[in-house]
């Protein structure tokens, strides 16, 4: 099937479903081999089958139900996808020669500890520097004492001085000609160590720049498995959606592209599941009926922008605004603060939970996971015409440009590409808005936070009514960071901060001065917003129990139901339990509920039934309703929303930490 794809007899179009079966077989048929059993002879015989239908040019056969675990997509594929050109794969590796196309493979682990040593050495340069102007120093003190010995020496031996005033003048001398041998040593050690400290800086910063470039790797590294997800995703939910990437043979540093791997299969997720409309939908709204999305890469400013884009429908502000409400967080009339909720964790506009969406863990995520190289993202969205995420991120995490500066006795970094201005204002500049400082700055008020405040420290110090600040630009707003001194730009080594400070969001790493004094570095935009009232903008989500939430079980199978109470009550629910759904109905209504899990074929009334039952009475219509069933078709699932259902899982997929994530996310 391949050759005649090659040979251009066979269009890949709608045919690529039977190869995509027969990759997932043969690798299932390996794990069963290594586990010491035989692939089923029905399996093998219905794979060979689905390619020869292939091959012959008949209809392929339906996908499988069941999809394969999560990271690898679900089953099968959806309509026309461009898929990227693969790279060529050499048959063998290259011999190690000495030819310019010799390559080796090195460990990551190696590589890091090379960069570590590199950063070392610059900073054994940095010191050594340091040591060349104190050297230089020095040498100037003694040509100024050697100075003031021969004025002492002139005037003791002028006429009329003494014999002592003599002796003591031979003796001055003496020293001045001692000072002036010190001296021209020292002068000469001097230019030693300064010629040694301009042949050590720029050794030492090939050697970090020569690192960094041995740990770049291209976009295309992470978007590999791209492709095969949003086809199988929108197989499943019945769309057609065409992939593209440009730009992926931009290179980033290993540690920031390994981090980018989940943010950007969360965003293309959700640009085929929230975005994307299915072909009847977008022909009503005269879109072509294959939906695009474009992963695209670009530098901008030392930075790399990495854009997902889709032309669906756009995000709908009156269901985002009621998922927030839902979540008790305000929102005011500003469009941007409105973007800013599908940020904040738990907010969904999905009508229901699925193993794809709905679970409100995707966009805070992705935001968590970028900030956390110091980077930044951004939404944009029109109704009818689709949405946009982009990903702002430095290229590397070994050499920074950071600005240092003083709060009280501290000394922190801030990396230069996170600060839009420096600032000195006059503190009768400052007005009060909404009880809280601000500043007009063309022609726009910005708040005035303090990062001693939001590290908590002291508050910076007005001197003389003037205080200095960074303008920080972030998602959602800017903001005016207050410190004591703005001290100096530089380029450091940023250094990981260590386990203790690896939950920190303000915290990127850290970096060892010159005299030895380890320096925090920090993320401008997390500061601000921590400073503004916490992680975002919005009041913390908490919630006050007088007692454990109530969870009412129903399912008909006596292994599942011991297996899904003893989750439950292992997490801390009260658990009711009930055999089918009469049962349940009968429980709710004796001793009632805070939430229902159920499963749905079930004799004498299934889970369906007992959903639109609940629904339909006054007392439990807000009741939230979780089916967890082994239906794992797209029209079972609509199935499950036109009954009111909050959340469908699909038991070839279950796990215990999506049920009990969901169950938070309802309670």
């Amino acid at each position: 099937v391949l050759a005649r794809m090659r040979d251009g007899s066979l269009s890949p179009g709608g045919n690529l479903d039977p190869l995509f079966r027969a990759v997932d077989f043969v690798a299932g048929a390996g794990r069963e081999l290594r586990a010491g059993r035989e692939p089923s002879a029905e399996a093998v015989a219905e794979v060979v089958e689905g390619l020869a239908r292939t091959g012959s040019g008949a209809p392929p056969p339906g996908p499988a139900a069941a999809p394969p675990p999560p990271g690898d997509g679900v089953t099968s594929g959806a309509g026309p996808l461009s898929l990227p050109r693969p790279h060529p794969q050499p048959a063998a590796p290259p011999p190690p020669s000495g030819g310019d196309g010799a390559s080796v493979r090195v460990a990551a682990r190696r590589l890091e500890s090379l960069l570590n040593q590199a950063g070392e050495v610059l900073l054994a340069g940095q010191r050594v520097h340091t040591l060349a102007g104190d050297i230089a120093s020095a040498a100037d003190a003694l040509i100024g004492q050697r100075g003031a010995c021969g004025a002492a020496r002139s005037a003791l031996a002028s006429p009329g001085a003494g014999q002592d005033t003599g002796d003591m003048a031979t003796v001055l001398e003496r020293v001045e000609v001692t000072l002036k041998e010190v001296g021209d040593l020292l002068a000469a050690v001097a230019r030693s160590a300064d010629e040694t400290d301009r042949h050590l800086s720029g050794a030492a910063q090939a050697l970090v720049e020569g690192v960094r470039e041995v740990r770049m790797l291209p976009l295309a590294e992470v978007c590999q498995g791209l492709p095969r997800t949003a086809r199988d995703l929108a197989r499943v939910q019945q769309k057609e959606v065409r992939l593209e990437m440009e730009g992926t043979e931009v290179e980033l540093d290993r540690p920031i592209l390994e981090g980018l791997r989940e943010p950007l299969l969360h965003i293309v997720r959700n640009a085929v599941d929230h975005g994307i409309e299915r072909p009847e939908e977008r022909r009503q709204a005269g879109k072509a009926p294959v939906g695009r999305v474009v992963v695209s890469c670009r530098l901008h400013r030392g930075n790399v922008v990495v854009t997902v884009a889709d032309d669906g429908r756009g995000v709908d502000a009156s269901a985002l605004r009621a998922a927030a409400e839902r979540r008790g967080v305000e929102v005011g009339d500003d469009p941007a603060q409105l973007i800013e909720v599908a940020f904040v964790p738990g907010v969904s506009t999905s009508a229901m939970v699925t193993e794809f969406s709905g679970r409100g863990v995707g966009l805070d995520a992705v935001r968590a996971r970028t900030e956390a190289v110091g980077g930044s993202v951004r939404m944009s969205t029109a109704p009818g015409e689709g949405t946009q995420v982009s990903l702002q991120l430095p290229l590397t995490l070994s050499a920074v440009r950071v600005l240092l500066v003083a709060v009280g006795d501290e000394v922190f970094a801030l990396p230069s590409s996170g600060v839009s201005r420096l600032l000195r204002v006059p503190v009768e500049d400052l007005q009060v808005v909404e009880h809280r400082p601000v500043l007009l700055l063309d022609g726009r008020a910005v708040p005035v936070v303090h990062l001693g405040q939001a590290l908590g420290l002291q508050e910076p110090t007005a001197e003389a009514g003037i205080f200095e600040a960074v303008l920080v630009e972030f998602p959602g707003g800017e903001a005016l960071l207050a410190v004591d001194h703005l001290l100096t730009e530089e380029e450091v080594v940023m250094k990981p901060a260590g386990e203790r400070m690896a939950s920190l969001a303000a915290v990127l790493g850290a970096t060892i001065r010159p005299n030895g004094r380890v320096v925090m570095i920090l993320n401008p935009a997390a500061c601000a917003r921590m400073a503004l009232g916490g992680a975002t903008t919005f009041a913390s989500l908490t919630r006050q129990e007088d007692r454990p939430t109530r969870v009412l079980l129903v399912e008909d199978t006596i292994t599942t139901r011991a297996l899904e109470r003893s989750i439950l009550e292992a997490a801390g629910y009260e658990v009711l339990v009930a055999v089918d759904g009469a049962d349940g109905w009968r429980l709710l209504q004796e001793q009632g509920a805070d939430l229902v899990v159920s499963d749905v074929n079930m004799p004498r009334m299934d889970g369906l039934a007992l959903c639109e039952t609940v629904r339909s009475s006054s007392r439990f219509r807000e009741l939230p309703f979780v089916l967890v069933t082994s239906l794992a078709d797209e029209d079972d699932r609509r199935r499950g929303v036109e009954v009111g259902a909050d959340a469908y899982i699909v038991k070839g997929d279950f796990d215990q930490e999506l049920l009990l994530e969901t169950i938070e996310r309802l309670r």
